[in-house]
């Protein structure tokens, strides 16, 4: 059976402030996964506890 990966957006939100990455590194760590998200038009990137996944 196929494992699915879920993201919502309160989980993205909460990887984003809870991460330990310096604030200009994880901007474009979310912006990469949240580009990731729309080009595969699924709800996680694939990189679990990631900010912006």
């Amino acid at each position: 059976m196929k494992h699915r990966r879920r993201g919502t957006f309160w989980r993205a939100i909460r990887n984003f402030t809870d991460s330990e990455i310096p604030l200009p590194r994880r901007v474009v760590v979310a912006s990469r996964n949240l580009w990731l998200r729309l080009g595969r038009r699924q709800l996680c990137c694939g990189h679990d506890g990631e900010p912006g996944c």
